[in-house]
């Protein structure tokens, strides 16, 4: 837990809402798409194809987002957002908690917690991060910057 003072104290006021968030496409696939589009064209009619004889579904990068309020001991109430899966202990409606993170808009944006109640400790793990595509789409550029030095020499 973290030695400073936790950002926001107080009772769970109300069962917290669970939503899961729809990612857009990473700035790394968009690159790759437009790079590729004759290939893309190929393969997602390819992808079509084979999810109507199989029934499948496009798999979609999504996270899940816990909001609750918490009471103050104060009184008052706040809204915290935890944005991730949640690993240790759960929220329930009354639990004792404190959470540390950063605000957003008046929103406590959760990065670690502790439940009282339950003794255990908050963590959230953040959703994947698509590093293959990115990597590969700044290796495309490079070689196809590489590619175009390459052909401005040979013009001169």
């Amino acid at each position: 837990m973290p030695s400073r003072m936790p950002n926001l104290e107080g009772v769970i006021d109300a069962n917290p809402i669970r939503d899961t968030v729809k990612f857009g496409d990473d700035w790394s696939s968009c690159l790759l798409k437009l790079l590729l589009l004759p290939l893309v064209i190929f393969v997602k009619a390819f992808d079509i194809l084979l999810s109507w004889m199989l029934g499948h579904r496009h798999i979609e990068r999504t996270m899940t987002v816990y909001i609750a309020r918490i009471r103050e001991l104060s009184g008052t109430t706040r809204e915290a957002r935890f944005e991730g899966d949640l690993m240790g202990a759960g929220l329930n409606w009354g639990d004792k908690i404190s959470l540390w993170g950063h605000v957003r808009d008046g929103t406590l944006i959760v990065e670690q917690g502790y439940n009282h109640d339950a003794g255990a400790e908050i963590r959230i793990r953040p959703p994947a991060v698509p590093w293959a595509t990115r990597i590969i789409a700044v290796l495309l550029l490079l070689f196809m910057l590489y590619l175009a030095v390459i052909m401005c020499a040979l013009i001169r």
